[in-house]
């Protein structure tokens, strides 16, 4: 392509340079893919959920079940954790991977079944702990940066007893599971 551009005699010298990156351009996407190029627009993200069940205990402090350590915790989700004056023992429940790109944590501890749908903002890029407290939800920490795409959280129609999760995609579209099962 640069070749032909060379052999026209009418190109000046300055529509060469244009149209070789362009030429360029081209050829790059055409190697690397329009993946980059999405996850750079659309501001995609490898997001981790996991959903922790926090269970009521006469302990004064807070004890993380033996079986969550095989969750993706790292040691500064632990630290924070720790920091939040929880009280009572964490069980895991669900853990997922969605997207692409820079990586970002939703860690979303729950009580007890919702009474309505709640929506919360995903991080951007970033940890936050989403603690349900009563009927409301904290966000830790307060200032972290989120997206205007959410975690969705509702009751199940098929029953009272388990919470559903919907993540919703870069794209639009919306994944979703099983978050917890009260018992």
């Amino acid at each position: 392509m640069i070749g032909s551009t060379l052999a026209c005699s009418r190109v000046a010298k300055g529509k060469f340079i244009i149209e070789s990156i362009l030429i360029v351009a081209i050829c790059l996407l055409a190697v690397a893919g329009p993946k980059p190029f999405f996850i750079w627009v659309s501001h995609d993200q490898k997001l981790y959920m996991l959903t922790l069940k926090l269970i009521a205990t006469p302990a004064s402090e807070l004890t993380i079940d033996a079986r969550t350590g095989t969750y993706d915790l790292t040691a500064d989700d632990i630290n924070l954790l720790k920091s939040l004056d929880l009280r009572g023992r964490l069980e895991g429940y669900t853990q997922v991977y969605y997207g692409d790109g820079k990586p970002g944590r939703a860690i979303i501890i729950m009580q007890h079944q919702l009474k309505s749908p709640v929506e919360l903002p995903q991080p951007d890029r970033t940890t936050v702990i989403y603690v349900q407290d009563g009927d409301e939800w904290k966000m830790y920490p307060v200032n972290a940066p989120t997206l205007k795409r959410t975690i969705r959280l509702e009751v199940s129609e098929s029953g009272n007893d388990v919470t559903e999760y919907w993540v919703e995609h870069a794209d639009g579209a919306k994944s979703g599971g099983q978050a917890f099962y009260w018992k």
